[in-house]
């Protein structure tokens, strides 16, 4: 045998006759029989590596260079073909000029004694591409995702690389790719490509059914775009394992793979890679190398942005378990601080202090792993635009947030929250909640009453009613209505009109259910003519007690408390009635008692005596009269009575319930806390603060400090129309002190206090005064005094239950 290469002038002699193709001249092209020896020129035979349709292909040493390689060599059947031997010359010359690492690299050519034709090539230890898939498909291997659209990029440089240099593949399939031992992977069997500027390129093409181009198969000349079709079939298997198009399949414009579980990405770069149209295709394979990058890109992002999602989610969860930890700290807290009085020592007082520093430990936790979500899930976005779980856990977030702002009427935070909310609530799962549209039951006693809706919106810092519709008739049942405040004027023929402030919570149902009970119950209408001018029904129902408020002085924890229909009259008792309660006395002969009832000047620092002078004066014929007090100021029939006692109060309300029948009483704190903020737990009667151009109050004035009739007062007007309720004189209430609480199951309880031992309690006052700041104004503000304490800025005003005979 003859050896190839510079050293061996025959070899090179026939080279350079077949690059020329000048092959009869040069070339003794007998049948060639099997190798008479282990021997092709220089390199030692091992074994045999492969047969195909061109030759076969040998395992060798090269005992030079002291390196394996793999020799090529034409056979019998395609030497003998027309065109066999220049094909087999195209391969090893085009295949020599692609020096790139994913294409094998072709050393020398020659021609052994025996008149065979070989090349010398790299020897790839592997598999191929086809037998890699098969394994992928049986569960034999594995190989990610991201790894396989690595490896297939790698295909693509190859191809890229070859079409640069004017060279199309023309047979790429998975069988003429090989992967290497370590990953590498590289395409060979260049025997059909062709240089695209030749002529031989736009004769009619050939390859693999199943990867080869439509227009093709249609007998038009195959470029480059016909390689990009055969890759996109390739990327295809090797994602889905299945082959795209069947060997057998006739190519309809219609017809497509399916997408057999690829993310949307993918299916689209394939899709776009086999299109039916070459010009729908890729331009070239560098835009199809491009895409990969761009979605590989995209998925190192979005795994990146997956664990930045996890990390968010447990701060999310880690969060949730310090706010139950911190409300559970705060009750504990508020605990400690009814139990221990300012006098108490320090070792008493230690625990509250402990309390308290554990309480800002959690809230400076809580504010740092708030910030350590929110820099977590606003990453996972960035990286990955569009994220729909991490837009689903912000939405949760903000909601939440949303809930604690509007729970403390943090309105910038409430509005913060809201937008942020409406950002990231992508899918509309709380497109619901944000309308915060409720419903509206209710029924009345009698039934077919006539309902008028009137909105409270704030303006300039006063509420005020919006007619909203036409009437509608009870019984209404799942009313469509806007989250809010709201007054029901509710008419009957027969029946006195009343005025039923509802409260629709985000999302909720006002029903007027009492508690412990599974039907509304209906507001009952009094019939007409049993109320006074001058009396108000407040409705049984839901109110807001207590408050949070850093201006409401002395609040009750907040809470919803039923409170049972009462009546109150619409202003203070005044010095015009409290002097007919007194002369009606006198008139009876029981003047003793009315100069023990009469309003008089404290005689004692502490208030409980009662004989100092009285402030009013007598007629010549005895009758009580107003007269000019100490400090020589006239009161106005009209203005409140002050510098009475609770005895005082309950005096005048006992006759009164006398002369009209009806069970008239001082009310109860928690009946003059639901008069003056009806349903929607308003801090002031008509506001959302105490003003002092609204109610009477010591900074309403610029000088001296006076009363004003309780006429002069309307301004200070709650939500059922009962005025003065947050200034000018405040109001002695029914219970002591130390009945505050009187609730079971929810249910207010009215318990006249008069069997108390009162000499030693404590009694509530509730609403702002004249003489007093703005504090003690506000609606859940509360104050309290001796029984016997008499003040130029207490007062009473009148309640009294409903009964049956009112309806």
């Amino acid at each position: 045998m003859s050896k190839p290469g510079p050293a061996h002038p025959p070899a090179v002699t026939v080279y350079g006759a077949l690059t020329r193709l000048d092959v009869q001249a040069d070339v003794r092209l007998q049948p060639p029989s099997p190798l008479p020896t282990n021997q092709i020129g220089r390199f030692q035979i091992i074994g045999e590596l492969g047969r195909g349709g061109m030759g076969v292909v040998y395992d060798a040493e090269d005992p030079e260079l002291q390196r394996r390689v793999a020799i090529k060599v034409l056979n019998a059947h395609a030497a003998l073909h027309p065109g066999g031997v220049e094909q087999f010359v195209v391969e090893a010359r085009l295949t020599s000029q692609l020096d790139h690492p994913n294409i094998v690299p072709v050393h020398e050519m020659g021609i052994t004694d025996e008149g065979q034709l070989f090349f010398v090539m790299k020897k790839v230890t592997g598999q191929s591409l086809a037998a890699r898939i098969a394994q992928l498909r049986e569960g034999r291997a594995q190989q990610s995702l991201h790894g396989r659209l690595v490896a297939f990029q790698r295909l693509c440089q190859a191809v890229a690389f070859a079409h640069d240099r004017g060279v199309v593949h023309r047979d790429i399939k998975p069988q003429n790719v090989m992967v290497g031992r370590f990953g590498e992977l590289l395409l060979t069997d260049w025997g059909i490509a062709r240089i695209m500027t030749s002529a031989d390129a736009q004769a009619r093409g050939s390859g693999t059914p199943g990867y080869i181009a439509p227009e093709v198969v249609q007998g038009q000349p195959g470029d480059e775009r016909a390689d990009l079709f055969a890759l996109g079939a390739v990327l295809y298997e090797l994602l889905t394992f299945v082959r795209a198009f069947e060997p057998t399949l006739s190519f309809d414009p219609a017809w497509w793979p399916p997408q057999r579980g690829l993310p949307d990405a993918l299916y689209e770069i394939i899709g776009k890679a086999i299109a039916y149209q070459p010009s729908h295709r890729y331009a070239s394979v560098s835009q199809l190398i491009a895409a990969i990058e761009a979605y590989l890109d995209g998925s190192r992002r979005r795994a990146e942005a997956g664990a930045l999602l996890a990390r968010a989610q447990q701060k999310f969860d880690e969060i949730s378990g310090l706010h139950h930890q911190l409300d559970a700290a705060v009750a504990h807290c508020q605990q400690l601080m009814k139990s221990i009085e300012a006098y108490e020592p320090i070792e008493v007082k230690l625990p509250l202090w402990d309390a308290r520093e554990h309480i800002q430990k959690l809230r400076s936790q809580v504010a740092r792993e708030e910030i350590a979500f929110l820099e977590a899930a606003r990453g996972a976005l960035a990286r990955s635009p569009g994220l729909r779980e991490a837009d689903h856990l912000l939405a949760d977030w903000f909601y939440r947030t949303h809930q604690m702002a509007e729970k403390r009427k943090d309105l910038p935070a409430t509005a913060r929250a809201e937008a942020e909310l409406l950002i990231h609530d992508t899918g509309g799962r709380y497109r619901s909640y944000l309308s915060g549209e409720g419903h509206l039951t209710l029924y009345t006693d009698p039934p077919g009453a006539t309902v008028q809706l009137f909105r409270v919106e704030e303006r300039r810092r006063r509420y005020v009613e919006v007619l909203v519709g036409e009437p509608l008739t009870t019984p209404i049942e799942r009313f469509v209505l806007g989250m809010g405040s709201w007054i029901a004027v509710i008419r009957a023929p027969g029946r006195a009109t009343v005025r039923a402030p509802i409260w629709i919570a985000r999302n909720g149902q006002w029903t007027n259910t009492p508690p412990g009970e599974d039907t509304p119950s209906p507001i009952r209408l009094p019939r007409a003519g049993v109320l006074g001018p001058d009396d108000v029904v407040v409705p049984g129902g839901w109110a807001w007690i207590g408050s949070d408020h850093p201006m409401a002085n002395g609040a009750l924890p907040p809470r919803q408390v039923w409170i049972d229909a009462f009546v109150m009259r619409r202003y203070m008792v005044t010095n015009r009635e409290y002097l007919a309660f007194m002369n009606a006395l006198v008139r009876e002969g029981n003047e003793a008692e009315a100069l023990q009832w009469a309003p008089r000047a404290r005689a004692g620092s502490n208030g409980m005596q009662s004989t100092g002078s009285p402030l009013y004066g007598r007629d010549p014929q005895g009758r009580f009269r107003l007269i000019a007090d100490v400090d020589g100021d006239i009161w106005d029939p009209e203005w409140p009575v002050m510098m009475i006692n609770w005895s005082c109060a309950m005096a005048f309300a006992r006759a009164e319930a006398v002369n009209t029948g009806r069970p008239w009483r001082l009310p109860t704190e928690l009946e003059f806390e639901k008069a003056a903020r009806g349903a929607d737990g308003r801090e002031a009667p008509y506001g959302p603060l105490v003003e002092p151009a609204w109610s009477l109050v010591a900074s309403s004035f610029s000088g001296r400090r006076l009363p004003r009739t309780v006429h002069e007062d309307r301004a200070d007007e709650s939500p059922y129309g009962i005025i003065g309720l947050s200034g000018n004189v405040s109001t002695m209430c029914l219970d002591s002190r130390q009945l505050t609480l009187n609730v079971r199951n929810d249910r207010a309880l009215v318990t006249v206090a008069e069997h108390a031992n009162l000499e030693e309690g404590t009694i509530n006052r509730r609403g702002g005064a004249f003489s007093l700041n703005s504090r003690v104004g506000y609606c859940a503000s509360r104050s309290n005094g001796l029984p016997g304490f008499r003040a130029y800025y207490t007062g009473m005003r009148l309640a009294r239950s409903l009964t049956e005979d009112d309806y």
